[in-house]
């Protein structure tokens, strides 16, 4: 007998905006999206240095460890890594 093979949908490489991020990481801890993005900023700038996935996405974004600018957006990988936080 043969196998029957599905086509597998390829993974999205679209990438997610850091608004959606901070609205699910708010969601995930049952938060206010304004608290929860103030702890997640705090914890991604101590990732930053820590964590291999969240120190490239800071520095492909050219961003320094501080809050002076925005966080562009990250690739599921990277949303994951954030979310582990």
């Amino acid at each position: 007998m043969s196998k029957s093979t599905k086509s597998r949908k390829p993974a999205s490489r679209k990438p997610v905006p850091f608004a959606q991020v901070r609205i699910e990481y708010a969601k995930a801890k049952g938060l206010d999206v304004t608290e929860a993005s103030k702890r997640l900023r705090g914890k991604i700038r101590n990732a930053d240095g820590k964590n291999a996935v969240v120190t490239k996405w800071i520095a492909r974004h050219g961003k320094t460890n501080r809050d002076g600018n925005r966080y562009g957006p990250c690739t599921a990988a990277e949303r994951k890594a954030i979310l582990s936080l």
